[in-house]
């Protein structure tokens, strides 16, 4: 079995188009900024960033910085394994999460409430 870290690596290798960041530098991209975060257990993997939900496509564009104290969004670039323990590893709460699927044909940027995930969690559709 894949642990949450190897999961998300496994998913990003497979789907990497040519120009894209390689893991390593995508994973070392999240290290340095400063709105940028890793988290690596053995029951969860993060790999995201505080955004502005108002940038709209900009809030997967890696070359637009955001100021922190300005950022109202997760966006989660990598997240496997126990959605609970990811979400209350983050360093702070932010009323939205936002996220692309990899292999999602549209590509579609998606925002979700912290509160309705949270919600979502804790309800007999999350167990």
């Amino acid at each position: 079995m894949l642990s949450p870290y190897d999961q998300i690596r496994g998913a990003y290798c497979e789907q990497r188009e040519e120009g894209m960041l390689t893991w390593e530098e995508l994973v070392g991209w999240h290290l340095g900024d400063p709105c940028g975060y890793v988290i690596k257990r053995p029951d969860f993997f993060v790999m995201g960033r505080a955004v502005i939900k108002a940038a709209g496509a900009n809030v997967t564009d890696l070359r637009v910085r955001f100021e922190p104290s300005k950022c109202d969004a997760w966006f989660l670039y990598g997240f496997a394994g126990s959605m609970q323990a990811g979400l209350a590893a983050l360093p702070f709460e932010l009323p939205w999460l936002a996220w692309e699927r990899y292999g999602d044909p549209l590509k579609e940027l998606r925002f979700v409430s912290t509160a309705s995930i949270r919600a979502f969690i804790q309800s007999d559709y999350g167990k």
